[in-house]
């Protein structure tokens, strides 16, 4: 009573997006050359939405920082959410991650002549690199083949047993069989 109130000046309230929050690992993939989420991005992948909002969450992607298995480590957003709620929410970066892709290795025949050297490694085959990606890649090969008095493989069938998966890429691999070729030493 001691005052009189000439005016009222209206204040700014500011309400900013909530941020939905990734359920840990739902959009993790299997290696497959590219850096796109591949999981189908809903509302059962997210929390920290209020009960009862409407959130469409159908023209928003997802995409890692790096397509490798050794790289990946974000997954970043892009579109909008719609639906009557959807303006309400902000997607922010998550971690995420790529696992290996599981393949096998099996060593190609390969053919010498006694005498000629100790050459191994004729090539190898697989299941499951995806197209492209070989190039580069290289195995160790060795051999339970015996050797003459003077230091070359005797004339037979041996086994030619490929190992170690190396080159640019081939950590984005995980080789669950390494199978053997044969080496034939003629005369």
């Amino acid at each position: 009573s001691n005052y009189n109130v000439t005016s009222y000046n209206n204040g700014v309230l500011t309400i900013a997006q909530r941020d939905l929050v990734l359920t840990a690992g739902a959009l993790d993939k299997i290696y497959d050359g590219n850096d796109s989420v591949t999981a189908s991005i809903d509302g059962g992948v997210f929390s920290n939405d209020i009960s009862g909002d409407v959130i469409d969450y159908s023209g928003v992607s997802g995409t890692f920082n790096s397509a490798d298995v050794v790289s990946a480590s974000t997954i970043s957003f892009t579109g909008a959410l719609a639906g009557t709620d959807g303006g309400n929410y902000n997607l922010v970066d998550v971690a995420g991650s790529i696992s290996a892709k599981d393949i096998t290795i099996t060593a190609l025949a390969q053919n010498e002549i006694y005498g000629y050297g100790n050459h191994l490694g004729g090539g190898f085959s697989h299941v499951g690199i995806l197209g492209g990606d070989e190039a580069g890649f290289s195995v160790s090969y060795g051999t339970n083949a015996t050797s003459s008095n003077s230091s070359h493989y005797n004339v037979g069938s041996w086994n030619l047993t490929p190992s170690n998966l190396t080159g640019a890429g081939s950590s984005n691999y995980n080789v669950t069989s390494y199978n053997n070729g044969v080496l034939t030493i003629a005369q």
